[in-house]
């Protein structure tokens, strides 16, 4: 168990003890009402530890930690409440009935595990499509990458220029790949394969030629990019 799990769980169990001296040092009277209004403030604070754990225990992830936030508000929110009212319904619990306490802790726990499952999966989502937009960059960086290099394997000064150019198109042009786009892409890898060959075999000429190529597969490849969008 971690340092930062330890501390959260001490808090808590400040908390109860808090809650618990409180509860029964003051004269309120011991009804059912009282009881109830204990019973379901100690559910509030147990009920943390869930919260914690899908907020922040879960994942090592730094950013899911931070996307976990949401869930520990309304955890926090929900104790806060929860402690509130038992203390309000302890205090005047002989002037009120019996199913309005019960309703009324049970619609806030409720509320309470809706808004946990709602926030979780909230989180899940923006997750998946941080997974799915790093993905759909990968291709581009890789393509963008082997067309950096391209220069510095070529000696010829006229075909430096081309090959920057060329770069320059690559780094200004939309980084988001989709399926749309994944025929085009591998067609670029393919023409920059020939690329790379040419220079190797010292073609100038087709190094030129099969430039040209890739400037308009690619620029049809953004053209799909700015449709889709």
């Amino acid at each position: 168990m971690k340092k930062s799990e330890i501390r959260s769980y001490i808090v808590l169990a400040i908390v109860f003890a808090v809650f618990t001296v409180i509860s029964f040092a003051v004269p309120f009277d011991r009804n059912s009402i009282f009881g109830f209004g204990y019973i379901f403030g100690v559910i509030a604070i147990v009920s943390q530890v869930y919260f914690l754990k899908r907020s922040f225990f879960v994942e090592e992830d730094a950013k899911s930690k931070f996307y976990g936030f949401p869930i520990a508000r309304v955890g926090l929110i929900y104790l806060t409440v929860q402690i509130i009212a038992s203390f309000i319904e302890m205090a005047i619990g002989k002037y009120i009935p019996f199913w309005i306490v019960l309703i009324i802790n049970v619609l806030m726990m409720a509320f309470a595990a809706i808004g946990c499952i709602a926030t979780d999966a909230v989180r899940d989502e923006i997750e998946r499509q941080d997974v799915k937009l790093k993905k759909d960059v990968n291709r581009m960086r890789n393509l963008q990458s082997l067309t950096s290099s391209l220069e510095g394997q070529c000696a010829d000064a006229g075909l430096k220029k081309i090959l920057n150019k060329l770069a320059e198109e690559f780094r200004y042009s939309d980084p988001v790949s989709s399926d749309s786009t994944e025929a085009l892409e591998e067609e670029l890898f393919i023409q920059l394969q020939d690329v790379q060959k040419a220079i190797v075999d010292g073609d100038t000429e087709s190094v030129t030629k099969l430039c040209e190529g890739v400037v308009l597969t690619l620029r049809e490849r953004n053209r799909l990019c700015a449709i889709n969008k």
